[in-house]
């Protein structure tokens, strides 16, 4: 199973909601894949700078979501190899670079 095949699991089950739930989101991922650790590392990060709860408003606004993404990320410091993990976490949440 991949991170996304994880992620996306877990929000079929409980709905975007438990991006609310930053620290649930991250205990259950964690617990689901265990072998992901640089992903573990970046949700828990993703939660500190609150860019989880972020992603739920994105998606809950119907914004450019790749742009707020990135720039989420970037704010918080993340690297370019962090963003794209980040995106490829997340990315059947449909977070891409526009064409």
């Amino acid at each position: 199973m991949t991170a996304q095949e994880v992620a996306k699991s877990m929000m079929d089950k409980y709905g975007k909601e438990i991006l609310l739930s930053g620290n649930k989101f991250c205990a259950m991922f964690s617990d689901m894949a265990p072998n992901f650790k640089l992903e573990n590392k970046i949700l828990r990060r993703m939660n500190q700078e609150n860019i989880l709860g972020e992603i739920y408003s994105i998606l809950k606004s119907n914004e450019n979501n790749f742009k707020k993404f990135d720039c989420l990320c970037e704010n918080a410091g993340f690297s370019e190899e962090w963003k794209k993990i980040g995106l490829d976490i997340f990315g059947f949440l449909k977070m891409r670079k526009p064409l």
